[in-house]
């Protein structure tokens, strides 16, 4: 029985001056885990891709030289953009840049409406007297 006892007396913990001393707690610096700085990484290339894209859509047309349309009724972006073809561009590929040099979230157009599409003076002139 004796050797019982001295079991239990040796789990209870003894308590030493320096522990009733509290101690003021510090503040832990904490290090960003490889995931987190990769995580960190992405939304900062997200966030200046966001603010250099609008500058480089408001730049100049992909074209050389460009003229002023005034759209007809029920005339569309595509058949602008078919009647005023780029070399090495696809009808598609010219609706979106005559899009972005004019602002237009969606291809809706309204008559009257002046866009800036690709061309010359000679071949508008030649267009309208068609």
């Amino acid at each position: 029985m004796r050797a019982c006892m001295t079991r239990v007396a040796t789990l209870e913990p003894t308590r030493l001056v320096s522990d009733s001393v509290r101690r003021p707690r510090t503040r832990k610096t904490r290090r960003l885990t490889k995931v987190e700085a990769l995580i960190l990484a992405v939304v900062l290339l997200f966030v200046v891709a966001a603010a250099i894209l609008p500058l480089r859509s408001a730049s100049a047309p992909a074209w050389q030289s460009s003229i002023t349309v005034k759209v007809a009724p029920s005339q569309t972006l595509w058949g602008i953009a078919r009647s005023h073809p780029v070399d090495g561009q696809t009808t598609a590929e010219t609706v979106e840049a005559i899009r972005e040099v004019n602002g237009l979230v969606r291809s809706d157009l309204s008559e009257g409406q002046l866009l800036l599409v690709p061309g010359d003076a000679g071949s508008a002139d030649a267009m309208a007297s068609r």
